[in-house]
């Protein structure tokens, strides 16, 4: 989905936002798994929030 798409279906139905934020944070979340950064995370205090 390009950016352009996304701000189309923005105005189509609101539902597509927290799917989008949702793929998005797994996006990051295994980044940082991969990249070996997800030890430094592990103590910090956020992290529950996570899941």
């Amino acid at each position: 989905m390009t950016a352009v798409s996304g701000v189309a279906c923005y105005g189509r139905g609101h539902i597509l936002v927290p799917i989008l934020v949702l793929v998005l944070l797994c996006a990051v979340v295994a980044y940082a798994h991969f990249a070996g950064i997800w030890e430094a995370f592990s103590a910090w205090p956020f992290v529950p929030l996570a899941v």
